[in-house]
């Protein structure tokens, strides 16, 4: 219960009033609210104004995640979107891992520290997290706490300083169906051949047939097949060789190997090497000159 001094009001006029109301955030978010108004008029008469509400309450911050897996680590992303009516401050972030699972803290890439999130807006966090080595199935639970202030009067007189709230989260690890393992140069001419090899291991996928797909992704042009289908046995590698020809110049990086049918997430990449460099052909015409 609290209570409030209004303003003074003319006829006619409209008075706007803010109050904080604290409610837990469960499984119901519409609670009910007794509001009442107490008014004098000028003839001294007072007068009480009951009104009983019904409000829908909602988390300061919604929440979501996922887990992306590159060739050589795994990452985690929350994402928080500001779901107030002002702006807030974003002070400081953690994540706490479950037992087994860590985070890779030198690797963490920093968000900025006092970042003014609007309201609609989106902020990202992402954590290089080791996940236990396990053959097994299973599902970790998570913690991430984010810390926030207003610079809103209107709020800062209702808040902690430092407001924190938390979201609690599962992951379960990515089954592993299949490996695949790449076998190249580091380093290569523009417009020559570059013999490129990937082998598949099946793991623990119950098909015997599987359709892997390359694709040059715009930097390379593929001589051979760039799809197939493949007959596997549990455990024995099949290698697949090709040549390719750079078509562009720089550190690019290898073809992308899919399986039809097979997302990402169970597929564990062994690369040789992330990229390759591609120099462009010169002539060179050394010669010695005079010091002038």
């Amino acid at each position: 219960k609290a209570n409030f001094q209004m303003p003074a009001c003319d006829a006619h006029e409209v008075a706007e009033l803010f109050f904080p109301v604290l409610a837990p955030l469960e499984a119901e978010r519409t609670h009910e609210v007794s509001i009442t108004l107490s008014y004098e008029k000028e003839t001294k008469e007072t007068f009480d104004i009951v009104a009983l509400v019904e409000i829908p309450f909602d988390d300061a911050i919604s929440f979501s995640h996922r887990v992306l897996t590159t060739q050589n680590s795994t990452y985690l992303q929350v994402k928080g979107s500001n779901k107030t009516i002002g702006p807030i401050t974003l002070l400081k972030n953690a994540l706490n891992p479950p037992e087994g699972c860590s985070v890779d803290e030198e690797r963490v890439p920093s968000t900025g520290l006092h970042t003014v999130l609007h309201p609609k807006c989106d902020a990202s966090f992402v954590f290089p997290i080791r996940i236990m080595e396990t053959a097994e199935d299973i599902t970790t639970h998570y913690q991430f706490s984010l810390w926030f202030s207003s610079p809103s009067e209107t709020f800062a007189n209702f808040l902690p300083e430092n407001y924190n709230v938390q979201y609690n989260f599962t992951i379960s690890k990515p089954r592993i169906d299949y490996e695949i393992s790449f076998t190249s140069a580091p380093t290569s001419f523009i417009g020559e051949m570059f013999p490129f090899s990937f082998s598949v291991v099946r793991k623990r996928s119950s098909s015997s047939e599987v359709t892997f797909t390359v694709d040059g992704n715009g930097q390379w042009l593929i001589i051979g097949q760039s799809r197939s289908v493949l007959s596997l046995s549990p455990g024995e590698p099949k290698l697949i060789h090709m040549n390719l020809l750079p078509i562009k110049t720089g550190w690019i990086a290898l073809p992308k190997v899919t399986l039809q049918g097979v997302s990402d997430e169970n597929i564990a990449y062994q690369p040789h090497s992330d990229r390759v460099k591609i120099s462009p052909k010169g002539e060179f015409d050394c010669r010695c000159v005079p010091r002038v």
